[in-house]
């Protein structure tokens, strides 16, 4: 029976080279995790200045009818 994936070699802590596919599999995982957040901090920032974007740009056309409507 062939084996497509060894899960014994993963933790065979007599191979010299073992522990270098974990940590590289680790590291890949701790970059997506770390650009997953990035991403959402960076979405959550625009969609909340265009948010506030929005309230000055209603409180400054209210203004202006306010203003105008005063004479």
């Amino acid at each position: 029976m062939i084996e497509l994936f060894n899960t014994n070699s993963f933790f065979n802590f007599n191979a010299k080279q073992s522990w270098k596919l974990i940590a590289k599999i680790g590291m890949v995982l701790i970059g997506i995790g770390l650009l997953i957040f990035i991403l959402k901090e960076l979405i959550i920032g625009v969609l909340s200045a265009v948010f506030i974007g929005l309230g000055v740009y209603c409180l400054f056309a209210s203004f202006n009818v306010w203003n105008s409507a005063r004479f």
